[in-house]
């Protein structure tokens, strides 16, 4: 028929490019690589140690109908002195619904009582930082952590952030489990954290990943705007035991000398990795095992920029 491409001129036109990607280990432009395995040398999972965290020394209290310390969280956090590792606070959050941003200071931890009755809501989109445009926030270089609680941000501008965690360092390492995120592009934006038992949905770049990040046990679900997973800057990253949907594809890869690796998910949707200019990434290297996408992840999995267009 007039205007269709056959195989045997697919093959005559694209052979070489599809036997490099059938190869067992993938390398364009010399450096960067996608393997079967697991990366040799380190398991993230032992360097992520989240005993320092104490939730009883400096316990403040938030209910909406008065009847605790606060009514506001914001107010809560605002009232934190002296805050340090040897001196923590906990905000604990009593069901209501929390129309208002959050930033969560050094060494403070916020927990909700019941994560599908507590919910922190607002449309904060739009500004020209993620950090500005999350709804519970903390600055980089600090040491928090985030539990047991629904945050949303309704809002139809980009970015629209659920919840942004700043890089920190390799000591006291921040920890986010057990929520319920609702946001747009950028829904979830962590670095140097933990994050497990978690369910996150957004409509493009939905968890973005940055210097190292330990991910794991979590629903991701995207709209397919953008890919599920966006990794942004050069450190290591471990995605493990979660559900993903997203009909955009799983990961888009910006980054040089990243290394990530994939162990033990699932695709439900979405069978496409895109890498972002590979061939002037340099050093990059994804590891993978166990996921129900691994026969693919050398073939249709891996989208180039410069060979399909957005």
């Amino acid at each position: 028929m007039t205007g269709e491409i056959s195989r045997r001129d697919l093959l005559k036109h694209f052979g070489g490019l599809i036997s490099l990607l059938m190869l067992p280990s993938l390398s364009c432009g010399g450096q960067s690589q996608v393997i079967k395995g697991s990366p040799p040398g380190y398991d993230l999972r032992e360097e992520f140690d989240t005993s320092w965290i104490n939730l009883n020394q400096n316990v403040i209290r938030v209910a909406k109908d008065g009847s605790k310390d606060f009514t506001s969280v914001q107010a809560a956090t605002d009232s934190i002195k002296g805050n340090e590792r040897d001196n923590q606070y906990t905000i604990e959050v009593y069901p209501g619904l929390y129309e208002e941003q959050v930033t969560i200071p050094n060494y403070t931890h916020l927990v909700g009582r019941d994560k599908d009755a507590v919910k922190l809501l607002g449309d904060f989109s739009g500004h020209n930082s993620l950090f500005d445009s999350a709804v519970v926030r903390s600055r980089n270089g600090l040491h928090v952590s985030v539990s047991n609680l629904t945050i949303e941000n309704p809002g139809r501008k980009n970015p629209s952030l659920a919840l942004y965690i700043g890089v920190g360092n390799k000591t006291d390492r921040s920890y986010v489990h057990d929520l319920r995120l609702f946001g747009g592009q950028d829904t979830v934006v962590i670095g140097d954290t933990l994050m497990e038992r978690s369910y996150v949905k957004g409509s493009s770049d939905v968890v973005n990943l940055y210097n190292e990040v330990l991910f794991r046990d979590c629903v991701v679900e995207g709209k397919g705007t953008e890919e599920a997973f966006f990794v942004g800057n050069g450190g290591r990253f471990w995605v493990e035991y979660c559900q993903i949907s997203d009909p955009a594809g799983f990961l888009r890869f910006k980054t040089k000398g990243a290394t990530l690796y994939l162990r033990s998910n699932t695709l439900h949707s979405g069978w496409r990795m895109k890498v972002i200019d590979w061939e002037s990434r340099k050093g990059n290297k994804v590891y993978f095992s166990g996921n129900n996408f691994d026969e693919n992840m050398h073939g249709s999995a891996i989208r180039f920029d410069k060979i399909y267009s957005r």
